[in-house]
């Protein structure tokens, strides 16, 4: 059959009603001979093929199940061997209940940032028996790190 992947012989003497695959048709390499034999293997015993294939899906889906872990700590993607991260790793030990949250502000000017800030801030700290130690305000004002991005957005 022109343009297919396959074709059929049957009008060519003693090959007649062999099926034979487009390009080289007496592949023998080692990839060719294992799949052979295991295409063989397979059509020799359908049943213990699918009674095989059965017992190792539940097999995948109990390893799964009593396996698989989700990790969703932001430690568990970086280095434990970096030297910024084994102190990291040392406080949190030594501070076992804190955790953190970062939000990152953007806007057109500092003073929109600012706003925005102010009034984030006050709306985290009214909720105390979810946050403790909100930081949103630097006191005295020094040490806030402002910065501008390449398309003029400024951020803290």
């Amino acid at each position: 059959m022109p343009g297919s992947g396959c074709g059929y012989r049957g009008d060519q003497g003693e090959d007649q009603g062999e099926a034979v695959m487009a390009g080289d048709e007496r592949t023998h390499g080692p990839l060719a001979s294992a799949l052979r034999w295991w295409g063989s293997l397979v059509v020799s015993f359908p049943r213990l093929t699918v009674l095989l294939s059965g017992v190792l899906a539940v097999a995948g889906v109990l390893v799964t199940g009593f396996q698989l872990e989700f990790q969703t700590s932001r430690s568990d993607l970086i280095d434990p061997a970096a030297p910024f991260h084994r102190r990291w790793l040392d406080y949190v030990q030594a501070f076992p209940d804190t955790s953190d949250l970062v939000v990152v502000v953007f806007g057109r000017d500092r003073v929109s940032v600012e706003a925005t800030l102010e009034r984030l801030g006050r709306r985290v700290v009214e909720h105390d028996d979810v946050f403790r130690s909100v930081l949103y305000r630097v006191p005295g004002g020094k040490g806030a790190r402002y910065f501008t991005t390449a398309d003029g957005r400024t951020g803290f």
